[in-house]
Parts: C-alpha cells; sequence; structure tokens
C-alpha cells in the first residue's frame, strides 16, 4: 500500500465517526474548513439523527423556553408582565418606531419573539416595545440623537 506523509491511503480515505464509531467513507462526512482534516468528526447520517432529535427537544420547551427568557427580561429592566402587557396593548402589539409587528421568529420552534423591551442603557429603565430590527438599529446608532439625525438628513438627501 502507497504511503501519503507517513498515512496509507487508506487511513485517508476512511475515517471513524465521533458519535456511532463505525469507520466511514470520507465522502460521507460533511466538509468543514475549520477542522485540520477538512470534514467533521461525525457523519453525515449521526449529524442528521442528531439534528431531528434537537429540533424535537426545542419544539417540546419552546413555548415555555420563551416564557423563561421572557421573565428574565422583565425582571432584568424592572418592568412586570402586567406593564409589558399594557405597552403591548398601547402600541396595538406593534413597533414603537416601524410600527410593525414583530417579523423575528425561531426556525426550531416556529415561534415569533416577543417584541424588545427597549432600555436606556444608562439608567436600564424600560421605554417601550420595538421590534429586533428598529433596536438593533438603535443599537448601532448608540442611542446618539446627533447621530440619528445626521442619518435622516443623509437619507432626506438620497430619497427620491
Amino acid at each position: 500500500m502507497t504511503k501519503l506523509h507517513g498515512r496509507d491511503k487508506l487511513t485517508i480515505m476512511y475515517t471513524h465517526c465521533s458519535k456511532c464509531g463505525i469507520l466511514k467513507h470520507l465522502d460521507l462526512f460533511t466538509n468543514d474548513k475549520s477542522k485540520p482534516s477538512g470534514k467533521r468528526p461525525s457523519c453525515k447520517k449521526c449529524d442528521a439523527k442528531y439534528a431531528k432529535r434537537s429540533d424535537v427537544v426545542a419544539r417540546r420547551r419552546g413555548p415555555r423556553y420563551v416564557l423563561i427568557k421572557r421573565k428574565h427580561k422583565l425582571k432584568m429592566y424592572g418592568i412586570t408582565s402586567e406593564e409589558y402587557d399594557a405597552l403591548l396593548v398601547k402600541q396595538n402589539d406593534l413597533c414603537a418606531i416601524c410600527e410593525q409587528p414583530e417579523t423575528r421568529f425561531d426556525s426550531k420552534t416556529g415561534i415569533t419573539w416577543p417584541l424588545s423591551i427597549d432600555h436606556n442603557h444608562i439608567t436600564g429603565k424600560g421605554r417601550g416595545l420595538l421590534c429586533h430590527s428598529c433596536n438593533v438599529g438603535l443599537g448601532f446608532f448608540k442611542e446618539n440623537i446627533q447621530i440619528l439625525e445626521r442619518a435622516v438628513k443623509y437619507v432626506k438627501n438620497f430619497s427620491f
């Protein structure tokens, strides 16, 4: 058998799956440039089994997980569940900036994310509810009014 860099061709063409332990041809492994071997350590079949199982677990825990996450966020920003619901009613379940409903959803559970609690980063006090896009946009502008005004001026200059 011919040797390539101290390893025989058989070793290079086949490897053991890290999950099932079976020796398999490299074509049965997904490419992964971050790995020295250029392949994932587990085979495609085991990866598919694992993905299905974790998908089922995510769906099963979905709504409960969202509620737990919401409670944590409410506590973090010092508002009660009732205050959050009151803001939702006041804003008609829409973002306070773009006046659109939240469109971001969890692809594993299929659940639409709740509107984000916008808050002052200095005081930590909640201000209103925003969709993910507007909330991230404010963060990118560092909540700086001068930068936001310049952005508005810029957009107005190039609007049709």
